[in-house]
């Protein structure tokens, strides 16, 4: 190899490190109704709401978790902050489902009929994507 292909290989793996992680992170907005009291929240706790081992926020007041349908935002969402891809996604979920201790996801096919469900529906706690405006919900950080 070259010098120069050696310089090229050397700033595409820098490029690559430096800016996966980072990009990860920023292609979803997770987003909740205004009433429910959490400002944060870790990314475990956020994987029990997603595969149905967490109901109920820390008032006792229900959990109503969201999806939109597949799409980049849905499979950033699932790799990035759930740790699964869409079909482990589906079995655990469905397995909640069968066993009673979750019921069928709401999936909503555009970013802006779930921002709408979630400003008017207590507990929901769903996702979009980074760029999108967050009017009448509240924004949540993942720990």
């Amino acid at each position: 190899m070259t010098k120069k292909s050696i310089l090229f290989l050397f700033i595409g793996v820098v490029f690559l490190c430096a800016v996966h992680p980072a990009s990860a992170q920023q292609k979803v907005k997770v987003i909740v109704h205004k009433d429910v009291t959490v400002s944060e929240i870790d990314q475990g706790t956020l994987q029990k709401i997603f595969l149905g081992k967490k109901q109920l926020w820390d008032d006792g007041s229900r959990i109503v978790p969201v999806l939109l349908k597949e799409s980049p935002v849905h499979e950033s969402f699932l790799n990035d902050l759930i740790n699964r891809n869409e079909t482990q996604f589906r079995l655990s979920w469905n397995r909640a489902v069968f066993t009673g201790k979750a019921v069928p996801l709401q999936v909503f096919d555009e970013e802006d009929a779930l921002l709408k469900y979630v400003a008017e529906t207590p507990g929901v706690i769903g996702y979009i994507s980074s760029g999108k405006a967050a009017d009448n919900v509240k924004v949540i950080t993942v720990q």
